[in-house]
């Protein structure tokens, strides 16, 4: 069953500072992937700083590449190898990472694209031990039930679909909380505790679920810049409680002119949360233009927030005119700064939207059930 997983904001931000972390904070990695019969021509690393998001690209030769610079704390990113054939087929392959200061090395062990060993850092260690007991599960679990579901979808038997996709949440929250809060309990001090906090809270993701593992840590974790990026997510989920005014914001058109949401009270406003890169929220696409064409003529906007990745601008305006979505009011978000949206609003999986009333105040949380992308 093909998983819609992806790391991204509140997913690669967090990790912590601890004694095993280099004082300086430098980091390299010396990338070696020639026994891959596959010919890549660019390596992309993306990773969070607390006020910005780094995307740093450089050309593979010999199918060799390195990067270096400067995090202040361990923290998950991913690196997307380019291939040189061009083409729709042309997917990226995403290696997810933990950085921490220090030589990092990646090496393709036996020729398989699957098999990339990464040595050099500790916390990558520690969420390799989490990754391989998340790969039995999906392997023993979901994968059948992922196959059974398909075989229902196409005897168009509703029910027992329904029954089935109730099943697969239930069986993915519960191994989540075992596996990942699992070691947040058992493991308070681990450079990933907080990367665990999030992957535990589950589909859709839950706050609730994760304060009680939250708030058994211990004062410094909490204190830290991640454990207050935690706090942040709860106090979000104050703030767009329904009957509250919604944040404001100001963000970029595709023109680079200021939109700002205060500037649409008097109308219910539709703040859909999306990317180019997320298949679920375009196939929700001709929904929203139906209930956009059926009451645009009562006051009613779509603001379209994209979450797509710095530097990502061509792919952004491409889905636009694809989706035919024109007609929205469509900005950016602004990863890793003051003036990030997804995280003011406690957006952690997509497509994620809220309604919001003439006068400013929200009215309801809005996610699409079974059709979510994590970011």
């Amino acid at each position: 069953m093909k998983k819609i997983i992806i790391f991204f904001i509140l997913l690669v931000s967090f990790g912590q500072i601890v004694s095993g972390q280099k004082k300086d904070g430098y980091f390299s990695i010396q990338g070696d992937l020639s026994e891959i019969k596959t010919k890549f021509k660019k390596a992309v690393l993306l990773y969070p700083l607390p006020n910005e998001y780094i995307t740093d690209t450089v050309t593979i030769v010999d199918q060799k590449f390195s990067f270096s610079g400067k995090v202040p704390y361990p923290t998950m990113a991913s690196i997307k190898y380019l291939k040189e054939e061009k083409g729709a087929s042309n997917v990226p392959f995403i290696l997810p990472i933990f950085l921490e200061s220090g030589s990092i090395k990646i090496n393709a062990v036996d020729g398989q694209l699957n098999h990339i060993k990464v040595s050099g850092s500790s916390s990558h260690n520690e969420f390799e031990r989490l990754k391989i007991k998340n790969d039995l599960f999906l392997n023993d679990v979901i994968e059948p039930l992922g196959k059974r579901i398909k075989e229902v979808s196409a005897l168009k038997d509703t029910a027992k679909l329904a029954e089935l996709r109730k099943l697969l949440l239930e069986e993915i929250n519960r191994s989540r909380e075992s596996i990942y809060l699992g070691y947040v309990k058992e493991n308070p001090t681990s450079v990933i505790i907080y990367y665990c906090l999030i992957e535990g809270g589950g589909i859709p993701f839950s706050p609730a679920r994760i304060k009680p593992y939250y708030e058994g840590l211990a004062a410094k974790e909490k204190q830290s810049i991640q454990g207050k990026s935690i706090r942040e997510i709860f106090e979000s989920g104050v703030r767009v409680k329904p009957g509250n005014l919604a944040p404001d914001f100001t963000l970029n058109t595709p023109t680079g002119k200021d939109m700002t949401l205060s500037s649409l009270k008097g109308k219910y406003v539709f703040i859909d949360f999306w990317a180019s890169w997320c298949a679920p929220c375009r196939k929700e696409v001709p929904n929203v233009l139906k209930a956009f064409s059926n009451y645009k003529q009562k006051g009613f906007e779509v603001l379209a927030v994209s979450l797509d990745e710095p530097g990502s601008r061509d792919k952004w305006i491409k889905a636009i005119h694809a989706d035919q979505s024109s007609a929205f009011i469509h900005v950016i978000n602004r990863k890793g700064s003051i003036n990030d949206v997804a995280k003011k609003y406690g957006v952690s999986q997509i497509p994620a939207s809220f309604l919001v009333n003439p006068e400013g105040k929200n009215i309801a949380y809005i996610s699409i059930k079974h059709h979510q992308a994590f970011i």
